[in-house]
């Protein structure tokens, strides 16, 4: 019975072992499928794929289950071999034990046999203990060989979902080949807007170059022509000024030669004060020291003073308007150093006089 139930346990892990080769090309097939679960599309092979999960757990589940049963059944075995193996040794050894006792009866002593007694009284609970070993090994061993029995049923239960498993792989590839026919159709339709969009955009910037054109030409010609009015006002300006300073110039001239006037004047009236108050010194010399000072009429030098005045007024306000249109048009600057010119040598000859003048008058 024990030989029977090691070859059925064998011819079991033999068909387990066969069921093993296989399961690698399916553990590829469903990695493929995993691969392939990315491209989900319907409700259906949601619910399907949770399914297939589900079973791929409990099917790894059983085999890694099948493999620990495997490996039990090859322990017990090797266990129960080696059981045999010491029980054949044991045998062997009581035999010649006992082949070389029979030749020793005669000269065995009492001692010898209560010795021999002893040995077979403590071999005795030996072989039992054996016994109950193999029995429970054995015991195990069918136990094992049910259990992966079991095992076996389960696993051929769930070739029908294997068969399921398949079908819906090949659902997957038939949508992995729809999912590329769209993003073909999507990689033309995304090129012919590209086309498009760069045959318009062509010629929009051909219409914008075209209206920057005109618009330069335009802008051109308007410069221009406020270029022409700005010279022409710029020249009228100019010939204005031109008339105003030439105006100012031939005004200059005439005070400069009241001024040369004046000042001949102012020198001859200076000579006659000096002249008046030498005398006036000498006749006070010979005049009694009781005697009335003399005074000194001069109607003459203070109008001549007045009038001096008068002409220092003009040419100050003269000097002013010419020093603001100088400011307001620079390009008269040549124009205003002269009258600077002619004013500063004015000034020079007149300084000493009026001081003189303004110090009478004051008086």
């Amino acid at each position: 019975m024990a030989e029977k139930g090691k070859k059925t346990g064998k011819g079991n892990i033999a068909s387990k072992n066969e069921k093993q080769q296989l399961d690698p090309s399916q553990g590829k097939e469903q990695k493929a499928g995993d691969v392939a679960l990315v491209h989900v599309v319907t409700q259906k092979e949601l619910f399907l794929q949770g399914e297939l999960k589900s079973l791929k757990e409990n099917l790894d589940m059983l085999v890694r289950r099948l493999r620990s049963l495997h490996l039990d059944n090859d322990f017990l075995e090797e266990e129960a071999k080696r059981i045999q193996l010491e029980n054949k040794e044991y045998v062997s050894y009581l035999a010649k034990h006992a082949r070389r006792n029979r030749g020793l009866i005669i000269r065995l002593s009492d001692q010898n046999k209560k010795e021999l007694e002893e040995v077979q009284a403590e071999m005795l609970p030996m072989f039992v203990e054996y016994e109950k070993k193999g029995k429970e090994l054995q015991s195990q061993l069918k136990q094992k060989e049910h259990e992966l029995a079991g095992v076996v049923r389960e696993t051929e239960e769930l070739q029908p979902m294997r068969k399921v498993q398949a079908e819906n792989l090949a659902e997957i590839k038939k949508l992995e080949m729809q999912v590329l026919s769209m993003r073909v159709r999507y990689a033309d339709s995304v090129q012919m807007v590209k086309n498009t969009f760069l045959r318009e955009k062509e010629t929009y910037e051909k219409e914008a170059e075209m209206k920057v054109q005109k618009l330069s030409r335009s802008a051109m010609k308007e410069a221009q022509c406020s270029l022409i009015k700005l010279t022409m006002r710029a020249q009228e300006d100019n010939r204005k000024l031109s008339h105003k300073v030439l105006h100012l110039i031939r005004r200059l001239t005439i005070l400069k030669a009241l001024q040369l006037r004046l000042l001949a004047q102012n020198k001859k009236i200076l000579e006659e004060v000096q002249h008046t108050k030498q005398l006036a010194h000498w006749h006070q010399r010979r005049l009694p020291l009781l005697g009335t000072p003399v005074e000194e009429p001069m109607p003459e030098e203070y109008q001549r003073c007045k009038d001096l005045a008068e002409l220092r007024y003009i040419l100050k306000h003269s000097t002013i308007r010419k020093t603001a249109t100088a400011k307001e048009h620079h390009q008269y600057g040549g124009l205003q150093y002269v009258i600077d010119k002619y004013r500063a040598e004015g000034s020079e000859d007149l300084s000493t006089s009026e001081v003189n003048m303004h110090k009478r008058i004051q008086e």
